[in-house]
């Protein structure tokens, strides 16, 4: 093939080998660990809690039922509880 004059092909294209893996996995977002069946990341929904607890001076009941309100993709009050004492066993396995 003649290239035409004062111009210089850098790289031929070539097709791509391998597939392209799925950009949308089920239940990921980023590798961040999300409740079941939504989007919603866990961090931020204990974030939200911590800062209901420490920054509003909420009640454990009040702060819960404040992030509930704030995400509605939260699927229930007890998933968000177990989530948190996940949390608060993995942040002191080694207390009694």
């Amino acid at each position: 093939m003649a290239q035409p004059s004062g111009l210089r092909l850098l790289r031929r294209w070539q097709p791509r080998r391998k597939a392209l893996p799925e950009l949308g996995i089920e239940g990921k977002r980023s590798g961040a660990a999300v409740f079941r069946g939504t989007r919603m990341p866990v961090a931020d929904a204990i974030e939200n809690y911590y800062a209901y607890l420490d920054l509003e001076g909420k009640s454990d009941e009040e702060a819960v039922n404040a992030v509930l309100a704030s995400f509605g993709t939260i699927p229930s009050p007890e998933a968000l509880s177990a989530v948190l004492a996940y949390e608060a066993a993995q942040e002191h396995p080694l207390q009694p």
